[in-house]
């Protein structure tokens, strides 16, 4: 997106530049010439469309097309619409079923343990691990924001776990979780 300043009837304008206009911020969604468009972008929503400022990003929170937000210092227009709880959906478990036989081709010959990735995490959640039964084997606070992390198969007290169905459980810090079984084969 880039800023043309204020809206200036029958001017050039791109797909998505920005414009001010009556103290809101438009961004142009197609490209037009001045002399195709004669209204104002308050009143001509083939070009335009109004920008709402949501503030700082926030992991698997609802945002509309053309919402802008703020991300580690770097202002962001949503161009799609994301439903609320998307971050979550994105959560998944590989390699699923993992196949202890298969080892040595995901991880090479010397490694030691058997690990299981999650992949989709939200930058800060509790990370569960439960039997099929629901008894809790493992758990971690997952807050090093790179949506990412690694279970060594081994159960909080060290042991190995056992062929099975596993429930991985996904919970933020708002109350927001998800669910998700996998299978290990020995």
């Amino acid at each position: 997106m880039s800023s043309q300043g204020e809206w200036i009837y029958g001017a050039d304008y791109n797909q998505n530049d920005a414009v001010s206009y009556n103290n809101l911020t438009y961004v142009c969604i197609e490209t037009h010439t001045g002399d195709i468009v004669s209204t104002t972008p308050d009143l001509n929503k083939n070009y335009w469309r109004t920008i709402i400022d949501k503030g700082a990003w926030v992991s698997g929170a609802g945002y509309n097309k053309y919402d802008v937000v703020t991300y580690e210092g770097l202002t962001y227009v949503c161009l799609i619409t994301i439903p609320e709880g998307i971050g979550l959906e994105l959560v998944r478990v590989v390699p699923n079923p993992y196949d202890i036989r298969a080892r040595s081709l995901q991880y090479g010959e010397d490694f030691q343990y058997d690990r299981i990735n999650f992949f989709g995490l939200p930058e800060v959640c509790t990370v569960k691990v439960f039997t099929e039964r629901g008894d809790l084997i493992w758990e971690k606070y997952h807050d090093d924001g790179s949506g990412d992390e690694i279970w060594n198969s081994l159960t909080s007290s060290g042991q190995i776990v056992v062929s099975g169905i596993y429930i991985l459980y996904v919970e933020t810090p708002d109350g927001r979780s998800v669910i998700r079984k996998f299978v290990i084969i020995r």
